[in-house]
């Protein structure tokens, strides 16, 4: 960790993220889901959050990510927001699921074993191992990954 950023690897592409601890969720700019090409997930929930410059935002919707760390790869749903200061923010919820450890005075950043826990505890989600594409009105097997089920 280098001040407050990090470098991890998502969707395959390294990046240096904003740690914020003050952040109740990660978030991702719209312009960085775009250039990774990945599909919005629109929100059924009505939210708006107060960003460190006091402005309220509403949030466009979530997307999943595969976040490689420690040479684990898990999928994590990142909030999308229309304009962000950063690419990617790792906020609470990240650093909660990756068991964080924050140490202020070495100014150092560990993870235990990443082992991420559920955000929605009633839900069952799951997320394709690598992207793909299928047909309209069509069948394939496709390989599967969640946090929930070994």
């Amino acid at each position: 960790m280098h001040e407050n950023f990090i470098d991890v690897v998502l969707d395959g592409q390294l990046v240096r993220a904003l740690v914020d601890s003050g952040a109740s969720l990660s978030v991702i700019s719209e312009t960085f889901r775009r250039q990774l090409k990945k599909l919005l997930f629109c929100s059924s929930r009505n939210l708006t959050f107060r960003v460190a410059d006091g402005n309220h935002v509403k949030p466009l919707g979530t997307c999943i990510l595969r976040v490689t760390m420690q040479n684990q790869t898990q999928p994590f749903e990142f909030t999308v927001m229309p304009e962000c200061s950063h690419d990617v923010i790792l906020g609470w919820d990240f650093l909660k699921a990756s068991q964080a450890v924050i140490d202020c005075g070495r100014k150092k950043l560990t993870f235990d074993e990443m082992t991420f826990e559920p955000q929605h505890p009633n839900r069952l989600d799951v997320f394709t191992i690598e992207d793909c594409l299928i047909p309209a009105r069509s069948m394939a097997k496709i390989r599967i990954s969640s946090p929930r089920v070994t």
